[in-house]
């Protein structure tokens, strides 16, 4: 009797091992990766199935904290990159701002729906940009135009250099991150974050940046204030 209950209890427990074996075998081979533990899947009785559970439950808690620290490393780099692409505005091209003469005609006021803040900081460098690409051409007479004006429901602000224009193949990236294209390779100045940081404004913003350029002509870059609200100021 006591060979026959040892032989039983030693199969009971050979097969519950055999039960148990491949989430035993999750458990050890987990913890290599961050997403091993979704693949424990395979819990046989009530409590293997609440632990792989709990396991689910802190890893989605976890990435979603991860997640929100890596957006907001994010949000600081580029607020860093901001600041120093701010900093870097060469005094060259402060000079040729000085240089433009004031318009003393009174021009048509328009109200749109944005964030004055951050539609000075664009302007600011979009402006930047035009006079630095214009200096390359080494012309003299040359001139910056920002000029608005209605088109439908729309309000398009626009400034346009006389430059030395963009090449189309470069054209297309142009809103990337660190892009500097052909022309930046020719100016020290170029950090290839004034465009990048502009469009992450306007797609924020809910506006759009609309790009046209001519090498050795110029460039026209077009903000389009799509507004519900436009109010003429007299």
């Amino acid at each position: 009797m006591a060979i026959l209950q040892a032989f039983a209890a030693f199969l009971y427990l050979a097969y519950d091992y055999i039960r148990h074996r491949l989430l035993y075998r999750q458990l050890k081979t987990s913890g290599k990766d961050f997403d091993d533990v979704l693949r424990i899947m395979s819990p046989v009785t009530g409590e293997e199935e609440a632990l792989v559970r709990r396991l689910h439950d802190m890893h989605r808690v976890y990435a979603t904290e991860l997640l929100k620290h890596r957006q907001s490393q994010e949000r600081h780099l580029e607020y860093v990159q901001m600041w120093v692409h701010q900093m870097k505005t060469p005094v060259s091209v402060i000079a040729l701002l000085l240089q433009q003469p004031p318009d003393t005609a009174e021009p048509e006021r328009i109200q749109v729906e944005t964030d004055r803040k951050w539609l000075h900081f664009m302007l600011q460098q979009l402006i930047s940009n035009a006079l630095k690409y214009s200096r390359l051409t080494g012309r003299t007479g040359l001139s910056l135009d920002l000029r608005v004006r209605r088109e439908g429901r729309a309000v398009l602000l626009q400034v346009e250099d006389e430059g030395i224009g963009i090449p189309p193949e470069d054209l297309p990236r142009i809103f990337e991150p660190f892009f500097t294209g052909e022309n930046g390779r020719l100016t020290k100045e170029a950090s290839g974050m004034g465009l990048y940081l502009v469009k992450q404004v306007l797609d924020r913003l809910g506006h759009r940046i609309e790009v046209s350029s001519c090498p050795g002509e110029g460039t026209t870059v077009t903000i389009v204030f799509e507004t519900r609200s436009l109010t003429k100021l007299t």
